[in-house]
């Protein structure tokens, strides 16, 4: 392939022209963005793409890769004419192992490239259409990702850990497409401008059969402090909204309860207790909770169960706060938007595969320079509670039908309800929502 690269693309293709083309012989082309990032020529991080040429058929194997052009160009998309001096250079100089042999068709997943590829490669007698990507080239992807960073030659960043909302149970494309369409929109109407504040918690809630308006009972706007953390949460617990402000506002304010919890669950089994379920609760410190009496009992004779911290606990009015036992849940729904190294791939990918445009905003970096840079939103549920680590999980359906009607809810809100405007409440022409004012976290009242 290397003597092969260094003639022209007329000339590889009258020199394919030459190769045999079996029967049926059929490869795909694609280029893949790495789950990866690298630096470019400024020292910025991009995201490369990878070549893969893939043999469908007979063999159904990755006939080669490489990362395209310079170093300096890898995060650059390849054209038709780059793909196709690819696809040239395997015929002339197949990698070893594979027999010299011209395909008589060709796959690509990208339809803009399907035409200008058969504009070349037909002229070599090879035909090419269109085919989505093969099953198995996204482990591909990520197996050569992964041999990048263990060479010290890029690097995950944040997005790595993250989980994406792509393919979680039940998400249509549909349903993220106008997801992600009415969060730019809310982005755009800015209501951290409009006098929502981080330090205001208001009521939210919705009179829809499609909204299960029961999953947040409370919203804070986010951005009017930070502009690198817009968005908004919600919950259902208005003491731990409050107590999440204080701690950010201030510090000595470490000690407030906020065992306002929502989900309970078995301290012994774990599981969740339903609406209306009979719940068994220690008699003697009235802290922990039970699905059953055989629980409670065997909780009880465990070496390290439950007697040991009863004794301590009873003298107590409210709930220690070293509680960590299976006892507690809390979900808090929150979207931010975040620049492309901290969103997952997968849905970095989704929004550029369904050309959605995305927000821009301009930031001071840390050379007081100011840049403007590409915003997505990043929707997920933080949660947390007794015998919990805290974790970052994707929303469910619902939960992510509440966010999107939340957000459509704000972008149409054109005042913001409260003790200063005369009123306490507002109704929004928007899946009937309604906004009331519940809390001034900076108020002493």
């Amino acid at each position: 392939m290397a003597t092969a690269s260094r003639q022209s693309l007329e000339d590889l293709v009258r020199a394919a022209r030459k190769i045999e083309q079996p029967d049926k012989i059929v490869w795909e082309i694609d280029a893949h963005k790495l789950n990866v990032w690298v630096a470019d020529s400024d020292d910025r991080p991009v995201r490369p793409y990878l070549i893969i040429l893939n043999e469908l058929y007979p063999r159904g194997f990755v006939l080669c890769s490489s990362l395209p052009g310079k170093a300096s160009n890898h995060h650059i998309k390849p054209d038709a004419k780059q793909l196709a001096r690819f696809v040239l250079e395997a015929i002339l100089d197949p990698p070893t192992g594979s027999p010299v042999r011209r395909p008589e068709f060709l796959h690509c997943s990208d339809k803009k490239l399907i035409e200008p590829l058969e504009q070349i490669l037909g002229q070599a007698g090879i035909r090419v259409s269109y085919l989505t990507k093969a099953d198995g080239i996204q482990n591909y992807v990520q197996t050569y990702s992964q041999k990048l960073i263990e060479k010290d030659l890029a690097t995950q960043g944040e997005a790595g850990a993250l989980p994406s909302i792509t393919g979680a149970p039940g998400v249509t494309d549909d349903l993220l497409m106008r997801c992600m369409r009415n969060f730019v929109l809310l982005y755009h109407s800015a209501p951290w401008n409009r006098g929502f504040s981080e330090n205001l918690a208001f009521g939210i809630s919705f009179d829809s059969v499609t909204i299960e308006t029961e999953i947040a009972n409370y919203i804070n706007v986010l951005g009017f402090l930070d502009k690198r953390s817009r968005g908004f949460a919600a919950g259902k617990s208005l003491r731990a909204m409050k107590l999440k402000f204080m701690k950010v506002t201030v510090p000595e304010a470490e000690n407030i309860d906020a065992f306002a919890d929502t989900e309970f669950r078995c301290a012994g089994c774990g599981v969740e207790f339903e609406a209306g379920q009979d719940v068994f609760r220690c008699a003697a410190c009235k802290f922990i909770l039970y699905c059953s009496s055989e629980c409670q009992k065997a909780d009880w004779v465990l070496e390290t169960g439950h007697h040991v911290e009863c004794q301590n606990w009873r003298k107590m009015t409210s709930p220690p706060a070293s509680i960590v036992r299976m006892c507690w849940r809390r979900r808090e729904l929150v979207l931010l938007f975040a620049e492309d190294v901290a969103t997952p791939f997968a849905d970095l990918d989704f929004i550029e595969e369904h050309e959605i445009e995305m927000p821009h905003d301009e930031f001071q970096d840390e050379d007081d320079k100011t840049r403007t840079v590409t915003l997505y939103p990043f929707p997920f549920v933080t949660v947390s509670g007794g015998g919990f680590t805290p974790t970052v999980v994707r929303p469910t359906v619902q939960e992510l039908r509440w966010m999107e009607a939340a957000a459509c809810a704000l972008t149409a809100t054109t005042e913001v309800p409260g003790r200063e405007l005369g009123h306490q409440q507002i109704k929004v022409d928007v899946q009937k929502c309604t906004l009331e004012w519940k809390a001034d976290f900076a108020s002493s009242s």
